[in-house]
């Protein structure tokens, strides 16, 4: 009966009124309720409001439009309720007439009257009809002429709402109706506005607001651990306050690490909270209780996915054979969608539609489901996924691979969990990951990559399949070369095509031998690089692979063979895109190294990039940018070379090809110093060098930078330093080709001519030495590059020999030399005292073990300046004899790195991943008595 202020569902009786509205109770009696004046609802919180200027905006622009009924839809916890207060607010601000009415607990269509009576202050008699009671309720509303009424929290009554809201729309065309929702009304005269998350440095401000309730502590300084924890809860707005709130017990780190258990971490005690905003599950179940058996069945089974998914993918997964009346899956997945239960958006790679779950929606779903629930689950996932994986792995080197990486771009989520689930059978886990591996080959990141195929080796191991076990190890050879373990990678390789071999997998074979032939080039190993193809070209003949025998004979060295194909009709008769791409580099190098024809190289090249670019293979596509910049560079085009090489920097950085990285760094430093930027220069060598030290390096581009950084040492009249560089890049190239040789002699020859020009000594020999090695460089194509890095700076060292260089048998191109500038660091004996260039000298007599330390950096950086000291090493020199526990240890090394750089030398000493350094490129001017003893 209408009047009665009740929340508790009651039996229906008959009633009249309009047939579209719900059932409601028989009167009891004729009484009129009489109440005192309802106060207004406080639309202002205490609270700051945070964001939600688009959905402001929006809202006002539905409005503006003309719009009577909008309704704020969204999902629990993402502050409907909020935002509806705060416009109300600020329509009252601007003088308009505001209702507000909490329909929280409401259960039925005469509760509803109830309290929207209430809030409009409005008697109704007892035991009036739902006609009765509408149309009374109507006419007051229409009462109060421009005005808006505020209806929040509709959902869980939308089917009784549905007819008085209809009707009061009629009588009251000048009232705006605001509704707030999880469900979908259904009147024609329904605006949606669906409320998303916060925006992420929305989440952040609003985590430090509340959080600084409960701890003034937390600063500024971590808001990127904010970022990362309010990312985490997918930014919707009750998930973070509740956080928040426990600011006062845990640090963020400390949320992070709880994260797992967001249901614990994310409950309120705060006095006065409503009961389903006191814990984010309780938000969930007040959606969860509204549900179907079968709309809850489905939801449970959605929760098997990651990431997004398709419409198809749902019908494949949702399993609904024990409730044979259950509605089609398509009813029922929109159904929770219309429930803001599940996300629709639409992909922009693809323009089709992806549905979606909260994380905290999908931890609360996984967890209604049972163990044999979710197996079965897993498994229907699983198949779906692989199969359509593996068709789209299959297209990725061919025309239209762009889409099939598209595809499995925005698939990853879901194979890496097939990848990752323990309840999959394993011979599926590793198929998921061959196939996703044809994604992160291609576009990286490598480390990704490399963790993807370690995470499936035991999996691989079970599932004993010969296919597929050649298949990882290649696949994880490859992404060790990527990542610069050169060792792991042979062995990886060496395993796969003995694999292949005893299983006769023969084209597995052949693809291992190529990817075996790339890790002998990174090496620098050219006599291995012949044998190779030409083992890959008597396995092609004999099983008449057409494309392996191509690749042989394109082989970036040549091979002794006579074919009836040339080597670019060759290249071009490939099938596969990707391996045709880098094929065309191979003939790149042939015509460089065995032609000395560059234009052709870069002829090549350019087809290689044209290729890449088209199949969307970003990796190689960063490889060929590295070769046009090195190109260039020999042709003296320093201005393109550079463009080249620091887009191949930027690209190997995104991807994390570290070996790759490194290389292009030092390339890319050469050609800044060729150019006169010097200390552009240094800062790229300083970056590459020890990357590639800590990858074990023994090829060309570590030789060339330590190099090029003797020779700029040299410059600034660092002798030792420079000798040092000298004397590591003979060390590193004792097995490298002969390119790199040559480019060494011709940096220690520099070095030779700076010392003179330093002494005042006539250098005519050397100099006549360096200029004829100079042109034979230039002659021959593989070390033509080399010479068109040394040149350049050959110049200015040549121009300041003493005198001029007349003297020594050649004309002067440049003024007399300048004063040699002071030393970046200054250290005095012992390490007493040490003086950062223009500064005051800093003391140290009474801080011995900081003296111990400096001195054992510097004397790091004067035999390996690259090279980083491993902590404990550090730890043994500044107090040697102490026992220490070892996490004791490191935490007085870091105190200790900080109190030196507090003093000046921040900037100078940096951390590595395995120890500290002095920055490589630093010049310093030491005591020789450095060592200290132990009293």
């Amino acid at each position: 009966m209408v009047g009665t202020d009740s929340r508790r569902p009651r039996a229906s009786g008959a009633g009249g009124g309009d047939p579209d509205l719900a059932q409601v109770p028989s009167p009891e009696s004729s009484r009129v309720l009489r109440r005192a004046p309802a106060p207004p609802a406080p639309l202002v919180d205490a609270s700051r409001f945070f964001g939600r200027a688009q959905a402001l905006e929006e809202l006002q622009g539905y409005l503006d439009d003309g719009a009577k009924l909008v309704t704020i839809l969204g999902g629990p916890g993402l502050g409907k309720t909020r935002l509806m207060r705060h416009f109300g607010a600020l329509k009252q601000q601007a003088g308009e007439a505001v209702t507000f009415c909490d329909l929280t607990a409401v259960t039925s269509l005469d509760d509803i009257f109830v309290d929207v009576a209430r809030a409009l202050d409005v008697p109704l008699t007892d035991g009036a009809t739902a006609e009765d009671a509408t149309a009374q309720l109507g006419r007051a509303i229409a009462a109060r002429s421009r005005s808006f009424l505020l209806l929040d929290n509709l959902e869980q009554v939308v089917a009784h709402a549905h007819a008085p809201l209809s009707k009061w729309l009629r009588a009251a065309p000048q009232t705006t109706f605001l509704t707030t929702s999880r469900e979908v009304l259904g009147l024609e005269e329904e605006v949606l506005l669906e409320l998303p998350p916060l925006a992420p440095e929305e989440a952040v401000e609003l985590f430090l607001d509340r959080a600084r309730r409960a701890a003034p502590r937390v600063a500024e300084t971590e808001r990127d651990l904010v970022a990362q924890l309010v990312g985490q809860l997918d930014c919707i707005p009750l998930a973070v306050e509740l956080s928040a709130g426990r600011a006062g017990i845990l640090s963020v780190a400390d949320m992070l690490a709880r994260i797992q258990d967001r249901f614990a971490l994310l409950r309120s005690t705060r006095r006065g909270a409503p009961a389903r905003h006191s814990t984010l599950e309780s938000a969930i179940d007040w959606s969860w209780n509204a549900l179907t058996a079968a709309e809850r069945s489905a939801l449970a089974q959605c929760a098997v996915f990651r990431g997004g998914f398709t419409v198809d993918a749902a019908e494949a997964v949702i399993d609904l054979s024990g409730a044979p009346d259950a509605p089609p899956h398509l009813d029922l997945i929109q159904a929770l969608h219309q429930k803001s239960l599940l996300v629709s958006y639409v992909d922009p790679s693809s323009r089709t539609s992806r549905l979606g779950l909260y994380e905290i929606i999908r931890a609360y779903a996984s967890r209604k489901l049972s163990a044999a629930a979710f197996t079965r689950a897993a498994a229907s996932h699983a198949r779906h996924h692989v199969l359509e994986a593996e068709r789209q792995a299959a297209r990725v080197d061919l025309d239209g691979g762009n889409d099939a990486l598209e595809w499995l771009a925005r698939e990853t989520e879901n194979l890496l969990a097939v990848v990752h689930r323990n309840e999959v059978e394993p011979s599926l886990r590793v198929r998921a990951a061959l196939a996703l591996d044809a994604l992160f080959e291609v576009r990286g990141p490598s480390l990704t990559r490399l963790s993807l195929l370690r995470a499936v080796a035991p999996a691989v191991e079970e599932d004993g399949d010969a296919e597929r076990t050649v298949r990882h190890l290649r696949a994880q050879g490859d992404a060790h070369r990527q990542r610069g373990h050169l060792a792991d990678a042979r062995l990886d390789l060496d395993r796969a095509i003995a694999t292949a071999r005893a299983a006769g997998c023969g084209a597995l074979e052949r693809r291992a031998l190529v990817t075996m032939a790339l890790l002998d080039y990174d090496l620098s190993r050219f006599d291995l690089i012949k044998e190779r193809y030409e083992e890959l070209y008597d396995l092609a003949l004999r099983a008449g692979d057409d494309e392996a025998r191509r690749i042989a004979i394109c082989s970036p060295v040549g091979i002794a063979r006579t074919d009836p194909e040339d080597p670019e009709t060759a290249a071009l008769g490939i099938r596969n895109l990707r391996i045709r791409a880098q094929t065309l580099l191979h003939l790149c190098g042939q015509h460089i190294f065995l032609l000395g024809d560059v234009e052709a190289g870069l002829r090549f090249s350019w087809r290689a990039l044209e290729l890449a670019r088209r199949i969307g293979d970003r990796l190689f596509e960063h490889v060929v940018l590295g070769s046009i910049g090195g190109l260039e560079l020999s042709l003296g085009r320093f201005e393109a070379a550079s463009e080249h090489l620091a887009l191949a920097v930027q690209s190997h950085r995104e991807t994390g090809s570290r070996h790759q990285l490194a290389d292009a760094l030092v390339l890319l430093g050469g050609v800044e110093s060729a150019m006169g930027r010097f200390d552009e220069a240094r800062a790229l060598l300083d970056e590459g060098l020890p990357i590639l030290a800590e990858l074990g390096e023994e090829g060309w581009g570590r030789a060339c930078g330590l190099g090029q950084r003797g020779v700029l040492h040299a410059m600034l009249g660092l002798f030792a330093q420079a000798e040092a560089c000298v004397r590591l890049a003979r060390r590193v190239v004792a097995t490298a080709q002969p390119g790199a040789h040559a480019f060494v002699d011709l940096c220690a020859d520099l070095l030779a001519i700076a010392r003179a020009r330093n002494a005042g000594q006539p250098a005519s020999q050397t100099v006549c030495a360096y200029l004829q090695r100079l042109e034979d460089a230039r002659k021959n194509p593989a070390t033509r590059i080399g010479a068109s890095l040394i040149e350049p700076l050959g110049e200015r060292v040549l121009a300041l020999l003493p005198g001029g260089v007349e003297d020594h048998g050649h004309a002067a191109s440049e003024p007399p030399p300048e004063p040699t500038p002071p030393a970046d660091l200054e250290v005095g004996p012992d390490a007493t005292w040490f003086r950062v260039h223009p500064s005051a000298p800093v003391k140290l007599q009474r801080r011995r073990p900081l003296r111990r330390l400096l001195a054992r950096l510097l004397e790091a950086h004067r035999d390996a300046p690259d090279k980083p000291a491993s902590p404990m090493v550090l730890v043994e020199a500044a107090w040697p004899g102490e026992r220490m526990l070892p996490d004791a240890a490191l935490n007085r090394l870091r105190n200790a790195v900080a109190v030196l750089r507090g003093m000046g030398l921040k900037g100078m000493l940096l951390t590595r991943d395995d120890g500290y350094l002095l920055r490589p490129s630093l010049s310093v001017s030491a005591s020789p008595h450095l060592l200290l003893d132990d009293g």
